[in-house]
């Protein structure tokens, strides 16, 4: 565009500014709305337009109001944004200084602006800049500084800057000899290593040391172009402070107004711009005293990229659970799609925050982005109960760099899932006893203890049919039938119900349930058990069914047959006092397993595995509410651990509904 930019509403007459401020009527234009300073305040700086705001080429945008002699801001009179003298091009940030003095008009900056946007032809981004100057009286330098570090203030109208100088950062400088109208403009950028180089990546901090870190004078053409006022042109929407127009503050007078603009990849330049710092020189020799600076402000090259991601499953899940998070990376509405890659971090419930995943643990390699999307290793971690969530991180790849900024993305919404423990997993055992002929009396001798350790752990019911199998040395119990029982009770049933069919199967636990018998029949190894809904215990745990010779069914998961883990527990018992699951470990894949209706009907599962975990673990699916009908037989195994009155494993059989 030749160094020019659509800075100022133009065209027919449009709305009024809300805020009382400076109209310049049109539809287009950057930016409009500034506000007079009331007596010798300096004015309010012009927002963005309507059009703007809604051009999604544009990146950032700045418009500068700097006080000069004689305004009266906060900090005093006269101009509060001055060097504090003997600061240079090149040196470090960290060594200027500011206070507030008065500074010849000349040498005063007064509205300067900025504007980062996506060329629509071949979607390099470009800067535009520009800044009108108070007099043609004598020469004018000025200096635009575009950095890739953040660059601030300290507090107070005193004091230093801070921020770095890094390889790539750039300095478009323009003089004005005697007011003329052709600018005679230079481009820097700041080098690490001695020319011809190689010099490090764009983005490299190298701040000056007396090494070689230095501006380095570059071609302007074809690249940048530097820009006047010919003519007198009329203001903005906003307050220009011309003193060769004076009074009007509605006229810039020839040769005041000054732009220009630069490609960035043309340069070429493959980092990203944060921060614009224009200042002004004493005289034309690039390393001349500065004098007067405005801001410095945030002023971003590179685009954001427009990220979306979603955990999958989202929602609740159960401990163990397998997640991954998917992500798509996109333009935001210009310029070419972004490529490159993605990281995947998973924040635990003690990392996460009220805005997401701050840190994490990254979850496998990085993805390479493949139309815009990418989706995360699958990881187990989440074992412990509470919110989780996922944290992105974009990096450009050299198609990209210079155009898209490396960007973190996540929430506390669609990048998050929880972990909810239903339960632990049941205590369901009792110490394993010696099986010699001295059984009785080894009971007799151990029962004090046992009766203590049993009270802690169990219901009374169970501590007194203990006692009683340890004391008679008393077999089986007599409603543990053998296989062939089972399958003759179980025909029973059937047959019972078979003239008078139930319209409608019974709620477990319900009235019906209880009086007709709902029952767990197990073939293989002789089971036909009343079922109890249970609950949880004290500890948080599945509660135990109150005899050896029933079997509990979580009354707080899904019933059997319906959707999910339909969780039923039953106790181990002791070597002399079996109960109903000490044949447990026999089964094997394809058994049968069936679930009794009190009206004789049943439901059908078929064991498809077994497994012994760890008493404390938290199998994923177990208590699972959602997925294919499921039975979990769960009962203790393993040694017996004294101090927690509990069987150090659990062994837990899944049958699928057939």
């Amino acid at each position: 565009n030749g160094g020019t930019f659509d800075w100022a509403n133009s065209g027919p007459p449009g709305a009024a500014c809300a805020n009382g401020g400076v109209n310049v009527t049109g539809t287009g234009g950057l930016f409009n709305c500034g506000v007079p300073g009331a007596g010798s305040n300096p004015p309010t700086a012009p927002t963005r337009t309507p059009a703007a705001a809604a051009d999604a080429s544009i990146i950032s945008a700045v418009f500068i109001v700097d006080p000069i002699s004689g305004d009266n801001p906060p900090c005093g009179p006269d101009d509060p944004t001055t060097l504090g003298g003997g600061q240079k091009n090149g040196d470090a940030i960290t060594s200027y200084t500011f206070d507030h003095s008065t500074v010849p008009a000349k040498t005063e900056l007064s509205n300067v602006y900025a504007v980062t946007h996506t060329r629509s032809d071949n979607s390099h981004p470009e800067i535009y800049f520009g800044a009108e100057k108070l007099t043609q009286n004598g020469d004018t330098h000025m200096d635009f500084e575009f950095l890739q570090s953040g660059v601030a203030l300290t507090a107070g109208c005193s004091g230093s800057f801070t921020g770095n100088r890094t390889e790539g950062d750039l300095l478009v400088s323009v003089d004005f000899a005697n007011g003329g109208a052709v600018p005679a403009a230079s481009v820097h950028q700041w080098h690490c290593a001695v020319e011809p180089g190689p010099q490090p990546p764009d983005g490299t901090v190298c701040n000056p040391s007396g090494g070689p870190e230095h501006y380095q004078l570059i071609s302007l053409a074809p690249s940048a172009a530097v820009t006047v006022n010919a003519a007198n042109i009329p203001c903005g929407g906003w307050v220009c402070r011309d003193q060769d127009a004076a009074p009007s503050t509605t006229v810039v007078s020839a040769n005041n107004f000054m732009e220009g603009g630069v490609d960035l990849l043309g340069i070429p330049f493959a980092g990203c711009f944060n921060s614009f710092l224009p200042h002004t020189r004493t005289s034309g020799a690039f390393t001349a005293t500065l004098k007067d600076f405005a801001g410095p402000v945030a002023l971003k090259s590179c685009r954001d990229p427009a990220t979306s991601s979603n955990s999958a499953p989202g929602g609740n899940v159960s401990p163990g659970a397998s997640v991954r998070d998917s992500v798509n990376v996109a333009n935001g509405g210009a310029g070419l799609p972004p490529t490159g890659s993605v990281t995947f971090s998973l924040c635990s419930p003690a990392q996460v925050t009220g805005s997401g995943c701050a840190g994490g643990t990254q979850v496998g390699a990085a993805k390479v982005l493949v139309g815009g999307g990418a989706t995360s290793d699958p990881t187990s971690s989440t074992n412990t109960a509470g919110k989780y969530c996922w944290r992105t991180v974009y990096s450009p790849d050299v198609a990209s760099q210079g155009i898209y900024a490396p960007a973190t993305h996540t929430n506390a919404t669609t990048e998050c899932f929880s972990v909810l423990v239903v339960a632990s997993l049941p205590n369901t055992g009792v110490p394993d006893m010696p099986t010699d002929g001295v059984l009785p009396l080894m009971g007799l001798a151990l029962l004090p203890g046992l009766i203590f350790a049993l009270a802690w752990r169990r219901s009374r019911s169970i501590t007194v049919l203990v006692i009683a199998g340890l004391v008679a040395g008393a077999g089986p119990s007599p409603s543990q039938p053998s296989a062939a029982g089972a399958a003759s009770t179980t025909a029973q049933h059937h047959a019972a119900a078979a003239p008078s069919p139930s319209p409608s199967p019974p709620q477990v636990g319900s009235a019906r349930a209880r009086e007709g018998g709902w029952r767990l029949v197990i073939p293989r190894i002789g089971v036909d058990a009343l079922i109890q809904p249970v609950g949880k215990d004290r500890d948080g745990a599945m509660a135990s069914p109150s005899s050896l010779d029933a079997v509990g069914w979580f009354n707080r998961g899904p019933a059997p047959g319906q959707s999910g883990d339909a969780v039923i527990d039953g106790h181990y018992g002791l070597p002399q006092e079996p109960a109903v699951f000490r044949k447990l470990r026999l089964l094997r894949p394809g058994d049968e397993v069936q679930v009794v209706w009190p009206d004789g009907r049943t439901v059908d599962f078929e064991v498809t595995r077994s497994e012994i975990v760890p008493a404390s673990s938290h199998p994923p699916d177990v208590f699972s509410r959602s997925g294919p009908s499921r039975l979990s037989l769960i009962t203790c195994f393993g040694a017996w651990d004294e101090s927690r009155a509990t069987y150090s494993d659990r062994l837990i059989v899944t049958a699928m509904m057939s």
